[in-house]
């Protein structure tokens, strides 16, 4: 074969593929080079394990030994003021499914946080996004954040409740005095009650709020570090019970699935927020 029938060839089959591929479903992650999916056909990102990711890139989670169970990986990338964000699935959701709506015209991103202000910024995911969460006798809700502001009443991180009288109850609570509160009732029993964490967080600091549960154990608190395992946490900065929480059968989230704000958009949290994830599976090892 000669040079030019060889770049003739070559030029074909670099077309049809730019056709055909995306027909198949094999889709170039968000910001990937225009032929990245000829190295890895399912987003071109090389995958890492939850103990190894940094938070920098949604694929390479879902791309890891762990993706199969993340329900949403969300990273405040959206420059625009007032902007959604849009996160990636290992677990089949698309469309609007992935995208957390903002209100109250939320600051842009710096390239890593988004400023939520205390007044009327909040951001809501949907319904079916959160419905991955029933039925699951383990999961982890982890949000990554910062620069917590002084709020004046309690500042709500996380809202995510069903309509059948609270029965499924997941709150993260920002007190006056920075100290954090933990709700989880699952099932109409609640595991953690509103207790409140010994410790405070420090306003200037960068922190790791979690809700995890094993199936056996659960657990709510704040590091300062990307956590794997219980003694991640500070004994004064978690609280535990040695039960299980799974989300109820036939629930759904329908009344609340806010962060930085209650079912009604108020009660704002006060901070800055890189991401969070969603997953069906325990990222913290309540044993160790």
């Amino acid at each position: 074969m000669d040079r030019r029938e060889f770049l003739n060839k070559t030029s074909k089959f670099l077309f049809t593929s730019s056709i055909f591929v995306p027909a198949l479903g094999i889709l170039r992650p968000k910001h990937a080079d225009p032929f990245m999916f000829l190295q890895t056909p399912s987003t071109g990102v090389p995958g890492v394990s939850w103990a190894n990711w940094d938070w920098t890139s949604e694929e390479a989670l879902v791309n890891g030994s762990d993706g199969d169970d993340v329900i949403l990986a969300l990273l405040m990338e959206n420059t625009v003021i007032g902007g959604n964000e849009t996160g990636v699935s290992g677990v089949g959701l698309s469309g609007a499914d992935l995208v957390a709506t903002q209100n109250g015209n939320l600051a842009g991103s710096d390239g890593t946080w988004r400023a939520f202000d205390h007044l009327n910024d909040f951001m809501i995911f949907t319904t079916v996004a959160l419905d991955n969460l029933v039925n699951e006798s383990a999961w982890t809700i982890i949000m990554k954040i910062k620069d917590i502001g002084n709020v004046t009443a309690v500042g709500r991180l996380l809202a995510f409740q069903n309509d059948a009288g609270a029965s499924e109850l997941l709150n993260l609570d920002q007190m006056t005095d920075e100290k954090l509160r933990v709700t989880l009732r699952t099932g109409g029993v609640d595991h953690i009650n509103a207790l409140t964490t010994t410790s405070a967080m420090n306003q200037a600091g960068t922190y790791y709020v979690v809700m995890a549960t094993d199936g056996s154990d659960c657990m709510g608190g704040f590091t300062t570090t990307n956590p794997t395992k219980l003694s991640d946490f500070a004994a004064n900065n978690r609280k535990t019970n040695n039960s299980g929480a799974t989300i109820g059968a036939g629930s759904s989230f329908v009344t609340s699935r806010h962060i930085f704000a209650d079912n009604a958009g108020a009660n704002n949290g006060w901070g800055s927020l890189a991401g969070m994830v969603i997953a069906k599976k325990c990222f913290i090892d309540l044993g160790a």
